[in-house]
């Protein structure tokens, strides 16, 4: 996943050994471990690729500027900032409307991906998941910011659907 934020992920297998040494760790002085899993309510994939691009392209705008290349340095700048601008414009929209916009089919992506999480988390030895439930799944569940029409829209067992099939999707990948 290609993403421009900071907080630390466990979206690959290649993490699970970092993530055991840290459980291990803490377990050697009786700690417990939990993890708090989410997916912010925007399409995050499409907004890091943009910020990446920005950031590349400013870099480059630098590389340039060292040359001497002022012309050079400008227009890429202006491009830099331009996408940066289409970024934070596609983040203020998706966050807006990412939980009513958002396809069935991305809905089980991401579903997918958390119970994913959880297995790695599993297997690195953590001891408790938390499911973040102001983001993306209490977005879902909300009346106010839901306007879904189909199963996951309307009734309040229809905004809730979203989160139990997470939950189990969970139990199903990390069972202990």
């Amino acid at each position: 996943v290609m993403t421009a934020s900071p907080t630390p992920k466990l979206c690959d297998d290649r993490q699970i050994p970092t993530y055991k040494k840290l459980a291990d760790m803490m377990h050697e002085y009786d700690c417990k471990v939990a993890l708090q899993l989410f997916h912010p309510e925007y399409d995050v994939p499409a907004v890091g690729r943009l910020i990446m691009g920005s950031r590349k392209l400013m870099m480059d705008a630098q590389a340039a500027k060292a040359q001497g290349d002022m012309a050079k340095f400008g227009q890429l700048m202006a491009e830099s900032k331009k996408i940066a601008d289409e970024a934070y414009a596609k983040l203020h929209h998706d966050m807006k409307h990412f939980v009513s916009e958002c396809s069935v089919e991305q809905l089980n992506q991401i579903k997918h991906a958390i119970a994913e999480a959880a297995r790695r988390a599993m297997e690195a030895g953590i001891d408790a998941i938390e499911v973040h439930g102001d983001r993306l799944l209490g977005s879902l569940c909300s009346v106010i910011l839901n306007h879904r029409t189909d199963e996951y829209g309307g009734c309040l067992e229809n905004r809730c659907r979203y989160a139990l099939e997470v939950v189990k999707a969970i139990k199903e990948a990390a069972p202990t």
